[in-house]
């Protein structure tokens, strides 16, 4: 049993590998790749302070991160600028600030809601206890659920269908976005997919459990598998090549011949998500996301909620769910700094509505929207 596999038996739905950044978002990560801004600033981090009803152990997390904030406040903050080398530049770090939420909409989906998609008109959210996909209204909030195949792990929409990773099930699913009718295509004994892009052409499938990626064709379902690093994770597409997270860092791979690079990054890193400029990886193992150099790999580390899970980009700023902390943070893609905003309970998936954040409050079976100034 793989280390992905073994957590997915531990904690019931709390593995999931999002990767592709929202199709509303990809006129302005294009818009980001055509400006390029090299620009370098000054980092700061903007922390949520703790909620009162916390728990103790939450609470003992906050004195150690105010305690740590103490020590460091003559040489900087906690941000890890990160080379070949794993060099340390300390940067300023401010008080925590918290922001308040106003005209944010819950809305209850299916237990254990797992993966979030929009597909320009409906949001798409899985649910790992039952077996469905969800297509909610935004404005009404009205829903209908699909079955799906067993334990939907991650929802992709390509501009014309969505698509479901079926963890358990190994397969993916293609899902009229009218009618919820499905086609399953399957991936092998052990494939355990949990991660999904879209490169404009092809699907690509994070195959977990037999550590491959598989190249598919939308429109049969045919496909090629390459080997990848141990244990791919999240997964997404930078305009010219693949990313892929594993079990010990990062890798840029050629989406013609599969041939790939592979890059260190933090702890236990989880997902992915390419902003128009940079990769970004969630590294669930430190609290910390990495922004990565496309073309040499170095990064510069910062410093989020506690188990960083879930990332997209919404044309302006990068969104990450933190599960342990309850909250999602909005991060500055030019200089790091962030807001932290309170959501549900187990926030596992995040994903942009082109005006709005959505979140997947796993324990809590709800959908939070907000909308932030």
């Amino acid at each position: 049993m793989t280390r992905f596999t073994a957590r997915v038996e531990r904690d019931l739905g709390q593995i999931a590998d999002r990767a592709t950044p929202s199709s509303t978002a990809w006129e302005a990560i294009q818009q980001r790749i055509a400006e390029q801004d090299t620009s370098e600033s000054t980092t700061e981090v903007i922390m949520l302070a703790p909620n009162e009803n916390q728990s103790a152990s939450r609470t003992r997390a906050w004195i150690m991160v105010a305690a740590a904030i103490a020590v460091l406040a003559l040489i900087g903050g906690l941000i890890v600028a990160t080379t070949g080398e794993d060099d340390q530049v300390p940067v300023d770090e401010p008080e925590p600030t918290t922001p308040a939420v106003e005209g944010a909409v819950t809305i209850p989906v299916g237990p254990n809601p797992d993966a979030l998609a929009f597909d320009g008109t409906n949001l798409w959210v899985t649910s790992l206890d039952d077996n469905t996909v969800s297509k909610i209204d935004p404005t009404s909030g009205t829903r209908v659920d699909y079955d799906t195949g067993d334990f939907p792990e991650d929802v992709l929409f390509d501009g014309t269908n969505i698509w479901i990773a079926n963890l358990r099930g190994e397969s993916v699913s293609k899902v009229n976005t009218d009618d919820g009718t499905r086609i399953d295509y399957e991936l092998g004994v052990n494939a355990f997919p949990g991660a999904l892009a879209y490169d404009g052409n092809s699907i690509w499938i994070s195959n977990n459990g037999n550590s491959t990626v598989s190249k598919m064709n939308p429109d049969d379902g045919s496909r090629v598998d390459f080997g990848s690093a141990p244990n791919p994770r999240g997964i997404t597409f930078d305009g010219t090549s693949i990313w892929i997270v594993n079990e010990d860092g990062v890798s840029r791979m050629d989406p013609d011949d599969g041939t790939r690079v592979d890059f260190d990054a933090g702890a236990d890193p989880w997902d992915i998500v390419f902003d128009g400029t940079s990769i970004w990886v969630a590294n669930l193992g430190d609290d910390t996301v990495s922004k990565f150099n496309i073309d040499d790999g170095s990064r510069v580390d910062f410093p989020t909620g506690r188990e960083p899970f879930d990332l997209t980009f919404d044309g302006t700023s990068v969104w990450v769910a933190n599960r342990v902390d309850g909250t999602v943070s909005q991060i500055n893609p030019d200089d790091g700094t962030r807001v932290d905003y309170t959501v549900g309970n187990v926030p596992r998936a995040v994903v942009s509505d082109g005006t709005g954040i959505w979140v997947a409050n796993g324990t809590d079976a709800t959908v939070t929207r907000i909308t932030p100034e």
